[in-house]
């Protein structure tokens, strides 16, 4: 057995490459392009005017992205085309900026159904472009992936999770060309986590903070990326995918979707608390899922 340590946390890698490596290499491809979320934001920019800039189109994703979380893909999609659609000005610095923070909580609740608090982080992110980056998105981006990286998830809103988004709609919708693709650290969130130790892959979880684990275990998937010959993106991508399927708390889905189901060495349980089958709604079964969620270090919403 292969083992690799960070710290006090322990990956295997050669179970890595059985239950990870091997289906993405399989099947990976046709997973990611049937998962309908994925395929939104290129829909979305599939539709922009062809005389878009990089610029523009660079803004257009800054935007697009710090609104599509915790909401349905499909309909950020839809209210997001409508408003290109009826002003495709609607989001220059000079258009935004005109708002103060409250007006900007109005504008994104009323025309995206967001959170009002994405206003505050619109127009906040925007000065600092303004300020910081001399009005031109483009001074934000560099060729250079892990710089790219830092800024973006410095950006008010964003964090590692979103900044992987703006990456990746750069990347996959040919906005922005990055040289060393290889060198990105996949974000790592409760559902890498889940899976990894449920397939065997994280084997030691103790003596460190949430925060090292996931940097850690992002480090660990880009090197055996590289490693692999694969594209930490797509990698990245499949990962989200499985994750999409964790998310609906429903364990319907892992055992017949899920396409790490049949390679599980741990517990099956992780997400039934919130699953009213009556397998799940067992003492014994929400004290496993209570206890891993404890282990893991994450508190489970």
């Amino acid at each position: 057995m292969n083992l690799c340590w960070g710290l006090r946390v322990t990956f295997d890698r050669e179970q890595a490459k059985k239950v990870l490596i091997k289906p993405f290499k399989e099947k990976g491809r046709t997973f990611i392009e049937e998962n309908g979320d994925l395929q939104y934001p290129r829909l979305f920019f599939n539709k922009l005017s062809k005389s878009e800039t990089q610029e523009r189109l660079t803004l257009l994703t800054y935007f697009y992205v710090l609104f599509d979380t915790q909401k349905q893909s499909r309909y950020h999609y839809r209210d997001m085309l409508k408003l290109y659609v009826a002003d495709n000005n609607f989001l220059t610095l000079e258009n935004i900026l005109k708002r103060n923070h409250e007006q900007a909580k109005k504008f994104v609740t009323n025309n995206l159904g967001t959170m009002a608090k994405k206003g505050v982080y619109l127009i906040d992110g925007y000065t600092r472009i303004k300020t910081e980056y001399d009005s031109n998105i483009m001074n934000l981006v560099d060729k250079d992936v892990a710089i790219t990286q830092k800024r973006i998830e410095a950006m008010p809103g964003f964090g590692d999770q979103v900044a992987g988004l703006f990456l990746h709609t750069l990347r996959d919708n040919k906005i922005f060309k990055f040289e060393n693709e290889e060198d990105l650290c996949p974000k790592v969130d409760f559902h890498d986590y889940n899976l990894g130790v449920s397939t065997g892959i994280i084997k030691d979880l103790h003596g460190e903070t949430p925060q090292t684990r996931k940097t850690l275990y992002s480090q660990f998937l880009r090197d055996l990326a590289k490693e692999e010959n694969i594209n930490i993106f797509d990698l990245d991508s499949y990962m989200w995918a499985i994750g999409q399927i964790c998310v609906q708390k429903n364990i319907s889905l892992c055992e017949y979707q899920c396409p790490l189901s049949s390679l599980y060495e741990g517990p099956r349980t992780f997400y039934l608390k919130n699953d009213y089958s009556e397998k799940a709604t067992t003492k014994k079964n929400k004290k496993i899922a209570d206890e891993l969620q404890v282990k893991l270090g994450f508190k489970f919403d």
